[in-house]
């Protein structure tokens, strides 16, 4: 992902940053989906699912925004019709295009052929689709491929959402802290996949196992949150 396109689906939240983001992104990948080159273009569907399925997470965050308590709640019917008429449409595009790269990936190189990274982005894509059991064995296949930490990190607490889902508390927790471990290890250097490790990671422990650790996490991710330009987890967190 280019510099511009890092950037407007980190630190962004606008319905327009979002449409600027997706153009960009296009306009990023057009010569790897259109090269000769079945890898380079296996890089630029892998990129462009990611900018969907981002784009798709940001418009469930402002839905669950709007229905959090506030004093703006009077307003409220009139901020659901305004997301209807322009974040749904938008996030009904994504979900199906984010489907579309990534099931393209998938049959041109199959997941021996993928990185531990595109094994991520996939799983997360996956889970997004309810497609449980294929995810949990992307994410198995992403952590045989030597992950580097944060990708690492991001897979375990997948994993860690799996087990929950599954009804496995003792494994979910266990994968929980290793990868909060991780994000430990990478918030100075990498604070953006850290804080999207953290945030999870204190939904998954609050719900499980609420005896505090997920105060610890979610200051982490606050403190994270407010260090970074990262407005697009601040929303989701």
């Amino acid at each position: 992902m280019g510099r511009k396109a890092y950037d407007l689906s980190w630190n962004t939240t606008s319905f327009p940053a979002k449409l600027r983001l997706i153009y960009e992104s296009h306009k990023e990948q057009r010569s790897n989906v259109r090269s000769g080159n079945s890898m380079q273009r296996v890089s630029g569907y892998s990129a462009l699912s990611s900018t969907y399925y981002s784009v798709l997470g940001t418009a469930a965050a402002h839905f669950k925004a709007i229905l959090k308590p506030s004093p703006l709640v009077l307003l409220a019917p009139l901020r659901i019709l305004l997301w209807c008429l322009t974040w749904l449409p938008l996030a009904v595009w994504c979900y199906w295009r984010m489907i579309v790269f990534s099931d393209r990936v998938v049959k041109m190189i199959g997941y021996d052929g993928m990185s531990a990274n595109e094994c991520d982005i996939r799983q997360s894509i996956l889970r997004r689709c309810g497609r449980f059991a294929e995810a949990a064995e992307c994410i198995k296949d992403g952590l045989r491929k030597d992950p580097e930490n944060a990708t690492r990190g991001l897979l375990l607490i997948a994993q860690a959402e799996i087990h929950e889902r599954c009804g496995e508390p003792v494994l979910a927790l266990s994968r929980v802290m290793d990868a909060a471990n991780i994000a430990g290890m990478i918030e100075k250097t990498d604070p953006r996949q850290a804080i999207r490790i953290f945030r999870r990671a204190a939904n998954i422990v609050g719900r499980l196992n609420p005896t505090g650790q997920e105060n610890v996490f979610h200051h982490k991710t606050r403190e994270l949150v407010e260090k970074t330009p990262a407005k697009d987890q601040g929303l989701k967190f």
